[in-house]
């Protein structure tokens, strides 16, 4: 927030005097040649779900899915995630604006879903953050790839089953949180072992930093690049 404030020509000493949740709101006003985030954060605080819903509609219309996810539903999680945090946002607004961004990402997603390899997708289990992987996964499906998203907190057992009634080119895991790496890092160790012969996995997420050379000693890609390219020029 300080720092979008600061772009635009505000003094970090003005600032620093302002009420913490005074200076997030601010950040994310909506200007006339700006972002709608503001825009968006007041149908949130009214708890107004059809508004919210008409105007996410009306943005992804304009747009596109891909564009709507980059250019909008990150930099709104970061302002809902900066108001949360100073106590100006109640949990139901955030629940909310939740509720109506995922479902329109998955229900995007369904609909854009093309005849590409398949890519079989979840969060690890305990993980509950969705709006970050769920962005990502709009850019590999924009890379020619059907994705077929299982959610989130899903045991890893699981996922191998569904990897092997689905047969995809690709498993692709999120993590947010450390801890939820950590409590599972023993069943990670063995888990591309257990795919499919012909099958890679990825994992992402902020919860794999300072794990990145087990994981890939343990045959786990990092991030998008695996996805970058299609199955038939994938080096195994």
């Amino acid at each position: 927030a300080f720092a979008r404030l600061v772009t635009r020509g505000a003094r970090i000493g003005d600032l620093v005097r302002r009420p913490a949740a005074e200076v997030v709101t601010a950040a994310w006003e909506e200007r006339p040649s700006g972002t709608p985030i503001g825009g968006l954060i007041a149908i949130v605080r009214r708890l107004d779900r059809a508004a919210l819903e008409q105007r996410v509609a009306e943005l992804v219309a304009e747009r596109g899915l891909g564009a709507f996810a980059e250019e909008i539903v990150l930099p709104l999680a970061n302002a809902i995630g900066d108001l949360w945090a100073v106590g100006d946002l109640p949990i139901a607004c955030e629940h909310l604006a939740s509720e109506v961004i995922l479902q329109t990402l998955k229900a995007g997603m369904q609909a854009e879903r093309g005849n590409g390899p398949v890519a079989v997708c979840a969060g690890l289990p305990g993980e509950r953050h969705e709006w970050g992987f769920l962005v990502t996964l709009c850019r590999v499906q924009a890379l020619g790839w059907q994705v077929h998203y299982l959610g989130a907190d899903l045991p890893l057992d699981e996922v191998v089953q569904a990897a092997w009634h689905v047969m995809p080119a690709g498993v692709a895991l999120s993590v947010s949180d450390p801890d939820s790496c950590t409590i599972v890092l023993d069943q990670l160790i063995g888990f591309s072992e257990r795919l499919p012969g012909d099958c890679f996995a990825s994992i992402g997420g902020a919860g794999i930093q300072g794990r990145e050379t087990v994981l890939t000693a343990s045959g786990f890609r990092l991030g998008l690049e695996p996805f970058a390219l299609l199955p038939a020029t994938i080096v195994r």
